[in-house]
């Protein structure tokens, strides 16, 4: 399997101040997990009253969601951005201080390995295919797939300790530097169509 690779030249970091934006970028559909990342947020939020939450992207639940949202009054709290051109979506992810990808099934998730790129710290469900991306504290967190409150409580955690949280982005940046650059796969594509020659 050839895995995703990401430009590493134009999703790159840019410096903040503080720990204070969270954010997603996925369609908003059944097989990612929008639902229980709201319900955890809004747990967060008793602890730390001043974060965001930015959600990229579309999707036929978005309505359900922002539903949630406005029955929960996260109004001032949670903001829905919409579908993201490239330009968007590089400073959508140079806006957020952590990103978190609650799914219920990925095969790579070339989200993941955009904000990894951004030197983001990147907190995702335990899933197989995003295990393989993300080592625990090394290059991010996982939480327990549907698990709100193991995903609140992995938010807390990084977001009560900034510069660790700095510290795996960094690290995250760097393993896509040297694993999934769209370099990377292409030469893992050209490798495959030389042997088809053969």
């Amino acid at each position: 399997m050839i895995p995703n690779g990401v430009n590493h030249h134009f999703y790159q970091p840019k410096e903040k101040n503080q720990v204070g934006v969270l954010g997603m970028a996925a369609r908003i559909v059944d097989t990612k997990d929008h639902l229980n990342l709201i319900l955890s947020f809004k747990t967060v939020l008793k602890k730390h009253p001043h974060l965001k939450l930015k959600i990229a992207g579309d999707g036929n639940l978005k309505n359900q969601m922002l539903k949630l949202v406005n029955k929960n009054k996260l109004e001032s709290q949670v903001s829905f951005v919409g579908l993201l051109n490239e330009d968007e979506l590089i400073k959508f992810y140079q806006s957020l201080n952590v990103y978190v990808h609650a799914t219920k099934s990925e095969t790579l998730s070339t989200s993941i390995l955009q904000a990894m790129s951004c030197g983001l710290p990147v907190i995702t469900s335990n899933i197989e295919n995003n295990a393989i991306l993300i080592e625990e504290g090394s290059t991010g967190w996982l939480y327990k797939d549907q698990n709100a409150v193991d995903l609140a409580n992995k938010i807390n955690f990084v977001v009560e300790h900034p510069d660790l949280a700095n510290k795996v982005g960094l690290h995250a940046r760097t393993h896509v530097r040297e694993n999934y650059t769209i370099e990377n796969m292409a030469k893992l594509y050209i490798t495959v169509l030389n042997e088809i020659k053969l």
